[in-house]
């Protein structure tokens, strides 16, 4: 498949973004000193998101994406490709960083539906969401019916 031009600056704009929230989850969190963003896999991940976004798009003969959509793509394959490298060697024991990249999986995706999880979400559903992340097969399909209603719910709660 012959990638052109449009969809490479598309992945570009998507890995910059996601540079944006890595920075600020790792500061967030204060484990920048345990994680290392691959670009080498950021890079394949992101490539990645855009295609599906792509074939999405030409098979249903649509302008754009739904966000709760792209939200699922990117879960997809954040969760997949994993570009968040963690230092084992250098973390305390049972510590949750060994998570990252599901915990920034929820991060990005609670920013991208414009959610906040701290009004919105109760604690025991994202525990849920990190476990299915980490430990259950995904596919695209599951993830967009799950963000779909996570935005409805999540809006619906705000409205409250």
């Amino acid at each position: 498949m012959t990638i052109d031009n449009a969809l490479k600056n598309n992945a570009d704009k998507k890995r910059a973004a996601i540079r944006l929230s890595y920075d600020k989850f790792v500061n967030l969190l204060d484990i920048q000193n345990f994680c290392v963003l691959n670009s080498e896999l950021l890079n394949q991940m992101a490539l990645s998101w855009v295609l599906d976004e792509e074939r999405h798009i030409d098979f249903h003969n649509c302008n754009g994406i739904m966000r709760h959509k792209s939200a699922a793509y990117f879960m997809y394959w954040f969760v997949r490709i994993k570009p968040i490298q963690v230092r084992i060697d250098l973390i305390p024991t049972n510590n949750r960083v060994t998570l990252v990249n599901e915990l920034f999986t929820l991060f990005k995706v609670y920013d991208m539906l414009e959610i906040d999880s701290n009004r919105d979400i109760c604690d025991d559903f994202n525990e849920e969401l990190v476990y299915m992340l980490r430990f259950r097969s995904l596919n695209p399909e599951t993830l967009i019916t799950t963000m779909n209603l996570l935005e409805k719910a999540a809006k619906s709660k705000a409205l409250k």
